[in-house]
């Protein structure tokens, strides 16, 4: 898959679906009979990518050439004590990484999707990009795609 840059961010949240809750006054599972099934197990202690992570400005003067893998992973993390949320990350956080290119570069761009995962369309927010949807069409891929 291929998208052309310009001065560009990638920046992708999805979700799975269902969040749970439990009982915080007692810290414990919420029971069948509230309705709502109990919270799961964490993945990760932060979801949320730190908003300081920025690559450092471009340095170069001359189109170049980009390959990126980005990996996506289920997390399942705690929205607030006890009530957990089942995340589709892109590299394990919300929102994705984020790539700083400047005009005319390329940007391959490869998904690493675990069979798993390959049930639901897939794709990257680029910011900046050339074409309708910032690029979409070239950076959307659906499941049993093949994700180069």
């Amino acid at each position: 898959m291929q998208a052309i840059g310009a001065t560009g961010a990638l920046a992708v949240a999805g979700c799975l679906g269902g969040e749970s809750q439990a009982n915080t006054e007692k810290n414990e599972p919420a029971a069948e009979d509230d309705g709502l099934p109990a919270a799961k197990s964490v993945d990760v202690d932060r979801i949320a990518r730190d908003p300081t992570d920025i690559p450092p400005p471009v340095d170069w003067d001359e189109p170049r050439e980009h390959d990126v893998t980005i990996r996506t992973e289920r997390v399942t993390a705690e929205i607030e004590p006890g009530v957990t949320f089942e995340y589709m990350t892109f590299e394990g956080e919300v929102p994705g990484p984020m790539l700083r290119v400047r005009r005319g570069d390329r940007v391959n761009l490869t998904f690493d999707v675990p069979d798993d995962l390959n049930m639901a369309a897939h794709n990257m927010d680029f910011h900046a990009v050339y074409g309708p949807g910032g690029g979409a069409d070239a950076t959307t891929i659906a499941p049993g795609d093949d994700p180069a």
